[in-house]
């Protein structure tokens, strides 16, 4: 019924459009997004007769003699995507979608030793997954409608809401066209905790440059009156949805409501291209208590990992080296 087929280079456009129309596409799963690292990827789609109806785009790598599956770097959903079956009924459609992730899991886990994705939020059926014996990890995020910017604004937490105004008296938000201030803000806030940075200038600077010359990246940055930086961030978004993808606030213009003053400009502009925007990520309790106050709905999505055989084989090769060294 459905068959799978690795997409070369020059049909990417139509993967690309595929992603657009599908419910389960994101930004992440588009070759822009892959072009944007240093990584080697692949596109497979799942097609019944000459349509595609499903697939998955993602990167590789060989670790020894493994084939492993990865979630690249900022990457938030790099999962299944199926194509729009929102008219057909219900039995129909969760046919449909069963079977074609069904299709996909099976070969991914036969031709790969470690698989590690992260589904968005609407592939909600994750048998496949689990009758596979993958591990399964729900995560959370918070989502903000942004249809009706009045209401967004009205759905705050009243004391974030007076926290934005009293920041606006002493602070502007500028739109950036380079990463320096951000990757300078950024690098202080993984220094301040004694954290590696996840990724070095060179690298946000490609994510950056790639991304926003296709119109899929912004970055918005609070500066006081004496143009001291407080904090900076970046924005990224597909046709449906713009994602807070990262930022950093200056170690000495911490506590001037700088970051909510900011997180709403980027609302309010993001307001007029899409519909939502997502605020990736609400798994820590500190960070869920902060986006919560912006009124958004918790939403929750899947992570699935199969690697119980790299850790085997982890655990095994400690437990030799152990007794070797004995």
């Amino acid at each position: 019924m459905y068959y799978l087929h690795y997409l070369d280079e020059d049909q990417y456009g139509v993967w690309n459009s595929f992603v657009e129309s599908s419910p389960q596409g994101t930004l992440f799963s588009t070759t822009t997004w892959l072009d944007s690292f240093d990584c080697n990827y692949r596109v497979l789609a799942c097609y019944k007769g000459d349509e595609i109806v499903g697939g998955i785009a993602f990167a590789f790598r060989k670790v020894g003699p493994l084939k492993c599956i990865y979630i690249p770097t900022l990457t938030r959903y790099n999962g299944i995507i199926i194509r729009d079956c929102s008219k057909l009924n219900a039995v129909r459609r969760q046919s449909v979608e069963y079977g074609v992730a069904d299709e996909i899991v099976r070969y991914l886990s036969c031709n790969y030793h470690v698989v590690n994705v992260s589904n968005s939020i609407p592939l909600k059926d994750i048998r496949p997954f689990d009758l596979n014996r993958f591990d399964i990890t729900v995560n959370y995020t918070y989502v903000i409608n942004l249809e009706r910017i009045e209401e967004t604004w009205g759905g705050f937490k009243n004391s974030l809401r007076r926290q934005i105004i009293s920041a606006k008296d002493a602070l502007d938000v500028t739109e950036e066209d380079n990463v320096d201030s951000l990757w300078a803000v950024y690098k202080q806030t993984f220094e301040r905790q004694n954290i590696p940075c996840p990724m070095g200038y060179s690298e946000m600077k490609k994510l950056h440059d790639n991304l926003a010359k296709e119109d899929r990246a912004r970055i918005f940055s609070v500066r006081d009156r004496l143009k001291n930086i407080h904090c900076s961030s970046m924005v990224v978004y597909d046709s449906k949805t713009a994602y807070y993808l990262l930022g950093g606030a200056s170690t000495e213009c911490r506590g001037s409501n700088a970051y909510s003053l900011m997180l709403w400009k980027v609302i309010e502009e993001m307001s007029g291209k899409v519909k939502k925007m997502d605020l990736v990520g609400a798994n820590i309790p500190s960070i869920s208590d902060y986006k919560k106050k912006f009124g958004g709905s918790l939403e929750h999505y899947f992570e699935a990992g199969n690697s119980r055989l790299f850790r085997m084989l982890i655990s095994c090769k400690r437990i030799l080296g152990r007794l070797f060294k004995g």
